[in-house]
């Protein structure tokens, strides 16, 4: 039985370190930061074996984050303030 509870509480321990990876990694993609694009890259690559819905995401997830579009507006920015004209 100990076993067991020791199996289980360490695949809840991974499975919570995970989501709060995710968690994390959303919020920097929220903010255009260069690492979480690449944390997310990683958490979809980990989340292939998962099959149907594991690799339908993570398949989606690589596809987006290795898109054009994305790997433009994730490029670093010069330091300093935006201005309305750099933003547009």
């Amino acid at each position: 039985m100990w076993v067991t509870s020791l199996v289980g509480g360490g695949l809840g321990f991974i499975l919570a370190a995970m989501g709060a990876v995710s968690i994390l990694g959303g919020w920097g993609l929220l903010k255009h930061q260069e690492w979480a694009r690449i944390l997310i890259i990683i958490l979809s690559i980990l989340s292939l074996p998962g099959v149907p819905v594991g690799t339908a995401l993570g398949v989606y997830g690589l596809w987006v984050l290795f898109s054009e579009e994305v790997s433009v507006m994730f490029r670093r920015r010069p330091t300093g303030h935006p201005t309305a004209a750099t933003e547009l």
